[in-house]
């Protein structure tokens, strides 16, 4: 009898240290991995150019005739125009203080635009005639947009010409900042003369326009 409960006892000792063996020698199970958030990119707006290289481009362009912005009286494809000699827009010239409205002219793009983080680069041939006698009242030219359904927004930035920059390739940038960038309607360079300037009748060529 004895002998019978050494046996069993002896059997239960085995099975315990079997169970506590298992347990111990169980690895643990690997935690969930922590959840990421990947950031998305916004895809890179893809800029437009116009590098007036083809004749067609000039299509998209015209010359303003609102009636106090008169002076630029056409616009035309210069085959060998252009900063790198491939091509420009030209627009015929007649700038003066003689005639209402003439003492300012632009070349524009009628077009629904977003312009949100964009810069509006614009590169122009400044002929000497178009510097200013008078440097406390120097001519300008500026970049603007014009927008709103109902054409009431307007923005602007102009840049003065002076003496260092005649007979060069200047570039104009502009970066607008207002609250209907979403809604421009055209896009446009501005050609000023001041009261005191002589006239300017000629041609004026612009390259790479883009934004």
């Amino acid at each position: 009898m004895k002998r019978a409960m050494i046996l069993v006892l002896t059997f239960f000792v085995v099975l315990a240290g079997v169970s506590m063996f298992g347990c111990a020698s169980k690895a643990p199970a690997d935690p969930e991995p922590a959840a990421t958030n990947t950031p998305t990119t916004e895809p890179t707006p893809v800029p437009t150019v116009y590098d007036f290289s083809a004749a067609g481009q000039v299509s998209d362009w015209g010359n303003d005739t609102y009636e106090t912005t008169l002076a630029i009286t056409a616009v035309s494809h210069a085959d060998s125009g252009g900063e790198a000699g491939d091509g420009a827009l030209r627009a015929t010239a007649d700038l003066n203080n003689t005639t209402p409205g003439y003492n300012q002219g632009a070349v524009m793009r009628t077009a629904a635009m977003d312009l949100t983080g964009r810069t509006i680069s614009v590169k122009m041939y400044i002929p000497a005639g178009l510097i200013s006698a008078d440097a406390d009242n120097p001519n300008e030219v500026a970049l603007y947009i014009q927008g709103k359904s109902d054409w009431s927004g307007w923005s602007d930035e102009g840049t003065n010409l002076d003496s260092a920059m005649a007979d060069s390739w200047q570039t104009f940038t502009f970066t607008p900042d207002v609250d209907w960038i979403g809604e421009v309607q055209r896009i446009g360079v501005q050609v000023r003369i001041k009261e005191t300037s002589a006239d300017y009748t000629g041609d004026i060529d612009f390259d790479e326009i883009k934004w």
